[in-house]
Parts: C-alpha cells; structure tokens; sequence
C-alpha cells in the first residue's frame, strides 16, 4: 500500500486554474463577480437611505420612504440572481471536476487500484468535492479622511495576520483530509468481513483500531476549529479597536459630521472587519 501524498504550501496556480474554469469561465466570473457588486452597492444604498434624522421637520417622508423601498426590491433582486448564478456553477463545477475524476480512476491502471485503499478514494469522491458548493468602504475616506491610514494599516494587519492562519490551515486540512481516508478504509473493511470478525471474536480489536483512527482525525479535525477561532477572535479585536477609534474621532473631534453620517461611517467601519476576515478566508 502506498502511503498517501501530502502536499505542501498554498494552493498551485493549476489547481486554481481548474476549480476557477469548472465554474464557466470568464463569462461566469463576470457576470458573478457584477452581480455581487451590485449587490453590494444596494445594501450600502439601503444604510445611507435609513438615516438619523427622524426627529427633524420634514415633509418629505414617504418619498424618501419610496426610495428606500425600490433600493431593497433591485438588492434582492440583484442577489438573488447573482446567488442562483453561484448555485448553477458550483453545480456545474462539481460535476465537470467529479467527472473528470471518475475517469482518472476508472482509467487508472489495477495496480494503482491494488495500492490505493478505497477509503481514500471515497474521501475524494465526499469530502473533497463537497469543498466546492462552499469591501474597503470609500465613505470612510469622505467624512473621516484622517482614518484612511489607520484604516489602511488595520487591513495590512488582518493580511499579515490571516497569512498566518492560511499556512497553518493549509497543513492541518491536509492532515485531517489524510486521517479521513484511512477511517473510511476501516470501516468499510469492517462491513466486507463481518462475517470473519465474529467468527474470530474480533470485534474488540476492530473497535480499539476504529477508535484510534477516530482519535487522529479528532486531533486534526480540533486543531483546524481551534484556528477558526483563532483568526476570528483577532480579527474581531482589529475591527473593534478600529470602529471604537473612528467612532471617538467622530463624535469628540470632527463634531461638523451631522449624526446620519457618523452613524453611517461606523456602521461601514463594523463592516469593514468582517470583509478583512472574508478577505482572509
């Protein structure tokens, strides 16, 4: 039996080149990529439109409650269609790589089907093809321009730090991917000699090697929860240490900010650390 290859490092750019064009190409990523801006783009049009001034005299509230209606309508239409664009081509991704798959492994010789345990085969056929059906505001510029560097500084630092956090889940995913298949190989030689455990009393051996296989993917499966953790708890204290900051300069020394647009800015500030972490994802 051959032991199973890990790799090492990111990701190549031939692996990416494949899962990016199983999706449809450039005209998918186009029109996907356009429909999320959009999409964007109205949910910012939603905030600015629900703004703090209630309080003030005007008579013009029902237009501005129209407004706000027809910006909501064209968001979710907007991402709804670019969500059903994502579900086709995750789909259609799956298929093609899955595909291609099964015709590697029914074209490949018996000896490697001889050397290669089942389990590791059905690993890639699950977990690994399952794997594939899974912004920097510019209004912070405009009514706090002294944050632009902080704010610059604070994404560098959610970079440097999610760098980190992609070397270290990078290995620990391959680690659990390599401990999955071995799993699934005990498991299904349990089901084919079921027969020979309880005629030799095995059952106690069987369950004491499940247990241990179990055990190393555990540790594996722990480590890899533990760095989400890790990177969401950082990237949290970044956020909050830069919307707390904002949210002091503009309410103890740009006092000419009316209230709408400070709620506004703080409100794109929350958003901007949750994009660092999907940046780092």
């Amino acid at each position: 039996m051959v032991a199973e290859e890990v790799a090492e490092g990111h990701v190549g750019w031939p692996a990416l080149k494949l899962f990016l064009a199983a999706f449809g190409g450039m005209w998918f990523w186009t029109v996907y990529m356009t429909g999320f801006i959009l999409a964007d783009v109205g949910a910012l049009g939603q905030t600015y439109c629900v703004w703090a001034r209630a309080y003030e005299v005007n008579k013009g509230h029902n237009d501005y409650l129209a407004v706000y209606g027809i910006v909501c309508g064209a968001g979710v239409i907007v991402f709804s269609s670019a969500y059903v664009i994502h579900v086709l081509g995750s789909v259609r991704a799956s298929r093609r790589i899955h595909d291609q798959l099964i015709r590697s492994v029914l074209g490949a010789p018996l000896r490697w089907l001889d050397s290669t345990p089942i389990g590791r085969v059905i690993a890639r056929f699950t977990q690994d093809i399952r794997a594939h059906s899974l912004p920097i505001d510019p209004v912070l510029t405009i009514n706090s321009p002294i944050f632009t560097i902080p704010g610059a500084a604070i994404f560098v630092l959610g970079i440097w730090v999610g760098q980190i956090y992609i070397a270290a889940q990078l290995s620990v995913k391959r680690e659990m991917s390599n401990a999955r298949s071995p799993l699934f190989s005990h498991f299904g030689a349990a089901l084919q000699g079921i027969i020979s455990i309880r005629a030799y009393d095995a059952q106690v051996q069987f369950k004491n090697e499940a247990l241990k296989r179990i055990d190393k993917y555990t540790r594996a499966a722990r480590t890899f929860y533990n760095l989400n953790r890790w990177i969401c708890i950082r990237m949290d204290a970044l956020g909050g240490l830069f919307a707390a900051g904002l949210a002091s300069y503009l309410v103890y020394y740009r006092t000419s900010v009316n209230a709408s647009d400070t709620g506004f800015s703080l409100n794109m500030a929350v958003a901007f650390s949750g994009g660092i972490i999907w940046v780092s994802h």
